[in-house]
């Protein structure tokens, strides 16, 4: 494969990435949701957590690399809650906050 070529998989496969990059913040948003609500909290904070942890690794791969930062500090404020229960007010607020700029990094990514 040549560079070019190489450079033109990696380009259909970072348009490909953007394109659902708004249903895996819907999913985001869903779970998170889910686990205000307090149905299924446990496993729905362990489904986010994935999600998030999912799009810090793959989003600097495909060229958006603020989306990667911005879910791996979500990441960084979920993590201490996976197996507990429902996070305490701050810590509900520092993570709507973070999962707030994911869902902007993830907007200027779609304009970009």
């Amino acid at each position: 494969m040549s560079d070019e070529e190489l450079r033109r998989l990696m380009d259909a496969v970072s348009a490909d990435f953007r394109a659902v990059l708004p249903a895996r913040i819907a999913t985001v948003d869903a779970l998170w949701d889910q686990v205000l609500r307090g149905e299924n909290a446990v496993q729905g904070m362990q489904e986010l957590i994935r999600a998030v942890h999912a799009l810090a690794g793959s989003a600097e791969t495909f060229g958006c690399a603020g989306v990667g930062r911005a879910a791996a500090a979500a990441e960084s404020v979920l993590e201490p809650h996976r197996d507990g229960g429902m996070p305490a007010e701050a810590a509900r607020t520092e993570i709507a906050c973070r999962l707030k700029a994911l869902r902007q990094a993830a907007r200027a990514e779609g304009r970009g």
